[in-house]
């Protein structure tokens, strides 16, 4: 009978055969499909990535990486003895194969060797193509929570960036995304690009400061109401006319001059610092027959906006409030 020393010597013994067979059926794995790669082995056979990953017993990731540290390998073959070695792993060998160059790949397999997967990514974030690295920036950890649905979302977005030739990362899928919805949705950007486009931007900017101080006057002016002047229901019909509608023109005007900032100024003089939920406010009030006009339009955050406007029409304004809140809710 084996004692329990003999035993455990037995089960280490055991230990490094398996694991020297696995690495070896790696290597052997990773070169099979790196041929296959090369030879378009799933449009050739009619299948998707997924369809052929599981036809050759693997999930679509675990294809999807080995491709990659596949081509890694054939592109830098001095990585092959790290990963023999486990000084790095396939998921390095991943990472770095849309960054890896042949002016950085002596700097980058030098830095990677023995860290952590997150390690890596930091490390690889900083190198250049050409090898240099860039300054050490702060960084700030997400945790993204996602639905099924949500998550085969990011996956196409995935698939969509990849056409580029390379596999981005999560943080280059999120950044591209918000981005995009920058460029697209931000009101600043859209003011600063029609400025270039029609040549205004020079004279807004410099007109900046006389609309902050005017601004100051105009707030009291807005917050206190008139002793005279036409009622709503006076005005009601002109505004359904003219609609409230504000042009383009006319939007990026005011937000290129508040530059995104509420206007509202504090007892003290000081500048209301918010830039999240602002809104156009008209100074003359709009239900008064205030005009769309960027001398009467002034940014505002939806506090001091509605603050505003409940100081210039007191109850008038809680009652259209109510029935503005109930017509959605019944919508």
């Amino acid at each position: 009978m084996m004692t329990f020393r003999e035993q455990l010597l037995q089960l280490i013994a055991e230990a490094q055969k398996i694991h020297r067979e696995e690495k070896s059926l790696t290597m052997r794995s990773l070169k099979v499909i790196g041929e296959l790669e090369l030879r378009r082995a799933a449009p050739s056979c009619g299948m998707s990535v997924e369809k052929f990953a599981r036809h050759i017993a693997l999930t679509k990731d675990q294809y999807l990486k080995r491709s990659a540290a596949s081509r890694t390998l054939r592109f830098i073959p001095e990585a092959k003895p790290l990963l023999e070695a486990g000084e790095i792993s396939l998921s390095h060998l991943a990472l770095i194969s849309a960054k890896i160059t042949r002016a950085n790949r002596k700097v980058v397999l030098e830095n990677i060797k023995g860290k952590s997967l997150r390690e890596a990514k930091l490390f690889i974030s900083r190198v250049t193509p050409d090898g240099e690295l860039l300054p050490q920036e702060e960084i700030c950890e997400l945790k993204l929570t996602l639905t099924k649905p949500q998550f085969a979302l990011f996956e196409r977005a995935r698939e969509v960036l990849a056409a580029a030739g390379s596999v981005p990362t999560d943080a280059e899928i999120f950044m591209k995304a918000v981005v995009d919805l920058l460029t697209k949705r931000d009101p600043m950007r859209k003011a600063e690009r029609a400025a270039a486009r029609h040549g205004h931007r020079d004279d807004d900017l410099r007109s900046r400061n006389n609309a902050i101080e005017n601004t100051v006057e105009n707030n009291s002016a807005a917050e206190t109401p008139p002793k005279e002047g036409p009622t709503i229901a006076a005005t009601r019909q002109q505004q359904n006319t003219a609609g409230r509608y504000i042009p383009a023109a006319v939007r990026h005007q005011v937000w290129l001059r508040d530059q995104g900032q509420c206007m509202h100024m504090h007892p003290d003089g000081s500048r209301c610092q918010e830039r999240m939920m602002i809104e156009l406010d008209h100074i003359d009030l709009y239900c008064r027959g205030g005009e769309h006009s960027a001398s009467n339009l002034q940014l505002k955050c939806r506090l001091h906006n509605h603050f505003a406007a409940a100081a210039a029409l007191g109850n008038e304004w809680y009652r259209q409030r109510l029935e503005f809140v109930n017509s959605v809710r019944d919508s």
